[in-house]
């Protein structure tokens, strides 16, 4: 391969090479058919799902029953007129369907169901009380519908908050895929990812409307999709962001996924799902230690940027995990079609929200899209996170406290007033608590802007006194440069450079000739985001001075503008940098008359002393101290 670099001794790949030639050709070949793939299935999908009077249904709740997870499949909830009048009952065990034995999970069970909507298919079930018992039911979508309708819920938006929610998610991991390709195909890492979305697609869309277009295709589909899917995206997990095996164990998570997946998915080694999900969680969890190792060991720049926008993604995505093991639990243990049928469309929203938020966080990281708004985003999210549970300890702890104290005292009375005074404690707390967390926050996630916005005043405060302009200049410069990103700056004083730093003088100069635009108002911040040198310009005016000059900042490294936070800090900034230049000035303007003035005092003692030694000769150098003794 072209370009590859080998570890020392191995000759294994240092970094994975480029997409060229042959290797080109065949992946592009295998990422259109995948493409495809997806759009005819989300598009045939959505159009059976979201056509009038069409409601989604799974293939066991086409017959009108719902199935438990347990030791022997069983019926949980019956659903429609015609699966109540055959005779069925909530904790009936499946024995046979349509003569063969039932399957031992859930998706067995749901391809044995499978089949075009009208037809019937024939159940066995064994009763509680052990009679066995035959029943004829019939796929049909009006078993689900009619079981909505009793709930009082439409059908129509039951199938907007399922399947539409669904759609729109395919749409958007599609979407992210294809713009990964068209903006970053050359790229080593981005290709592979944008496959990773699209075999994703394909083994994560399960929803009746891919198996009713073509049932027997697209349950393959979905089955073989899982191998593909879920070794890309350990692989590009390992290797983010750009491509390096580094550090050297990186190699064996790679090769353990390439081979544990297709063993598990393949071969008949009798693991439980449960194992199976232990192992790929076990394997997926080194993938992000090796990131988060790299985060670690990167300087400042684009690459731990980018790492940043991952680890948020990653973060949120488990949050949703979580979310939907909990909303799993529910659901298994619902007793009621009611409390199912919502679990299901919070499970639903969950999903898309994990996919969304894990694919744009990847997106963007690869894309280098505005990476340096992660810690924005981080701080932001962390203290929504810590808030919002920190809240919810507050009321409970307040409520179970004001209960077990005041029982005696309020009986039955107790519980809306300890509920209203745990409500009352946590509004009073949320003022100093979010303050508090957000200092921490942006302390430890956005602590070169805190800097900035803190520590610059303070320290051009101190150096006013000794520091020339140029030397202030150029320290206030570089500090604003490193805390909101900009690739390089000027500091202009009366139409001049000052200072100019990552640009040279005269570049700088050719810019001012050229600049027609004459800002009226001091007071805020002038910005052109269509000016590819200098899209801010921060006025360096303070009260009693007036308008000094201007701060003049590039671009950020990856092309996107400056927040509002930061635009804020710069605004603020500006009055004690333009106070500190004055002072500069005019202490340098001081300091220069001082000199002249020491100068010439010096100049005519040199001058007298001529004198003196012309007229009482060469011994006499200078005037003696003590005018009595001469």
């Amino acid at each position: 391969m072209n370009g590859m670099k080998y570890l020392n001794g191995l000759r294994l790949p240092r970094e994975l090479a480029p997409l060229d030639g042959w290797l080109r050709v065949v992946f592009m070949v295998v990422w259109w058919f995948l493409l495809a793939l997806s759009l005819t299935g989300g598009i045939s999908g959505a159009w059976k799902d979201l056509r009038p009077g069409r409601a989604t249904s799974s293939p066991t709740q086409l017959v009108g029953i719902m199935v438990a997870d347990a030791r022997w499949p069983t019926v949980r909830l019956v659903l429609g007129d015609e699966a109540v009048r055959s005779g069925l009952h909530p904790g009936d065990r499946l024995v046979m369907i349509d003569g063969k034995p039932v399957g031992a999970d859930r998706q067995t069970i749901d391809a044995q169901l499978a089949g075009p909507v009208g037809g019937s298919v024939m159940i066995e079930a064994r009763s509680r009380l052990g009679q066995l018992s035959r029943y004829r039911l019939t796929r049909d979508p009006l078993h689900r519908r009619q079981a909505l309708e009793a709930m009082g819920l439409n059908p129509a938006l039951d199938v907007l908050l399922t399947s539409g929610v669904d759609f729109l998610r395919i749409a958007l991991v599609i979407t992210c895929a294809v713009w990964l390709m068209i903006r970053r195909s050359r790229d080593r890492l981005a290709p592979w990812a944008s496959m990773m979305m699209l075999s994703l697609v394909l083994a994560t869309s399960d929803t009746s409307s891919w198996y009713q277009s073509v049932p027997g295709f697209w349950t393959e589909v979905h089955l073989h999709a899982n191998v593909p899917a879920f070794v890309l995206l350990i692989g590009v997990l390992a290797l983010f962001p750009d491509g390096c095996l580094k550090p050297r164990w990186t190699w064996a998570v790679v090769i353990a996924a390439a081979i544990v997946v297709p063993a598990m998915n393949y071969s008949h080694i009798g693991l439980s799902p449960e194992i199976q999900n232990v192992i790929f969680l076990l394997i997926m969890a080194f993938a992000i230690a090796l990131i988060v190792i790299r985060h670690r060991s990167m300087p400042a720049g684009t690459g731990r940027q980018q790492i940043r926008w991952a680890l948020l993604g990653f973060f949120w995505s488990l949050v949703c995990v979580v979310a939907l093991v909990i909303l799993e639990i529910f659901s298994d243990n619902a007793s009621t079609f009611s409390a199912d049928i919502w679990t299901t469309i919070l499970q639903y929203l969950v999903i898309a929200l994990l996919n969304a938020l894990l694919m744009i966080a990847i997106t963007i990281s690869l894309l280098h899209y505005r990476l340096y708004d992660a810690d924005e985003t981080i701080t932001r999210s962390i203290t929504f996170g810590i808030v919002s549970l920190a809240l919810l300890l507050i009321f409970a702890g307040a409520e179970k406290a004001i209960e077990m104290l005041g029982e005696e005292y309020f009986g039955e009375r107790l519980g809306a007033i300890a509920s209203g005074t745990g409500a009352a404690i946590a509004a009073v707390m949320i003022g100093p608590l979010h303050h508090r967390v957000t200092l921490w926050a942006e302390h430890r996630f956005r602590s070169q802007l805190g800097h900035l916005r803190l520590g610059l005043p303070l320290l051009i405060a101190d150096m006013r006194e000794t520091a020339t302009p140029l030397t202030l200049a150029n320290t206030a410069l570089a500090r604003i440069e490193k805390g909101v990103h900009a690739d390089h700056g000027a500091v202009i004083i009366e139409n001049d450079v000052l200072s100019a730093q990552g640009i040279d003088d005269k570049t700088v100069r050719a810019w001012l000739a050229k600049d027609s635009a004459q800002p009226s108002h001091f007071r805020r911040l002038y910005c052109d985001r269509t000016d590819p040198a200098f899209p801010i310009r921060v006025p360096l005016y303070a009260d009693d001075v007036g308008l000094l000059g201007w701060l003049l900042l590039g671009p950020r490294p990856d092309g996107s503008f400056f927040n509002k936070e930061e635009r804020e800090t710069l605004l603020a900034i500006a009055d004690p940098i333009a106070r500190a230049l004055v002072i500069a000035f005019q202490r340098e303007k001081t300091d220069g008359e001082w000199n002249r003035e020491v100068g010439a005092l010096r100049g005519m003692i040199d001058r007298l002393n001529d004198r003196l030694n012309r007229h009482f000769g060469p011994d006499t150098d200078e005037l003696p101290c003590d005018r009595s003794a001469t």
